[in-house]
């Protein structure tokens, strides 16, 4: 077999195979199986072909996050958000993400296009609280955690940070009584919390 029609040959199975989505649908099942260098190698075919696919460029941001990209991620997700402003895992992903990377104002501002989103989103409002929590705003993530609370009351981390808040503006009985929600809901570090504020 010449060269030529090797390559043809070659080329012609790598699109047949983008084209059928496969690469896509292998890029799932490796990251749900914790394979994430193999899902990122098949998003990559994928976007090759379809470089604008919102669901791809979501779960490649995912990768990148999970495997400590994290400026890779947040560039994925907004480009899903420049495509899709009402993709609402991609609003809160990239929330988280820029909290994680110490841009409170960036978390903030996207973390408010989140809950504008999707009012009934307990996560939504917990990652725009934690956010505003870190930028300075307590008035705002008081309210944010107290939202989350009211949509999933049994989410324990919102008790645990609005404990936290109390505790900062001097309200020691409410801080109490939220650390205590929160250790009764299994959350890591309210036991300690407890012990350390609420035990004099």
């Amino acid at each position: 077999m010449s060269p030529v029609v090797f390559g043809i040959l070659i080329f012609s199975m790598m699109y047949t195979r983008l084209c059928t989505n496969d690469s896509n649908i292998d890029g799932v099942d490796y990251f749900e199986a914790g394979q994430y260098e193999r899902a990122m190698d098949s998003f990559n075919d994928y976007l090759i072909l379809n470089p604008h696919d919102t669901k791809t460029l979501y779960n490649r941001g995912r990768c990148f996050e999970i495997l400590g990209k994290t400026e890779e991620a947040i560039e994925d997700y907004y480009n899903v958000i420049d495509r899709d402003p009402d993709n609402i895992k991609a609003l809160i992903s990239c929330t988280q993400a820029l909290y994680k990377s110490e841009r409170y104002e960036s978390a903030v501002r996207i973390g408010e296009m989140a809950v504008l989103t999707d009012q009934e989103n307990y996560l939504a409002h917990y990652y725009y609280a934690r956010a505003n929590h870190k930028y300075g705003d307590l008035v705002k993530a008081l309210a944010g955690y107290n939202a989350a609370i009211e949509l999933n009351p049994e989410f324990g981390l919102a008790y645990f940070q609005r404990g936290s808040l109390m505790l900062t503006i001097g309200y020691p009985p409410f801080a109490c009584y939220d650390l205590k929600t929160a250790r009764n809901l299994n959350v890591e570090g309210a036991e300690e919390a407890l012990e350390m504020y609420c035990n004099n």
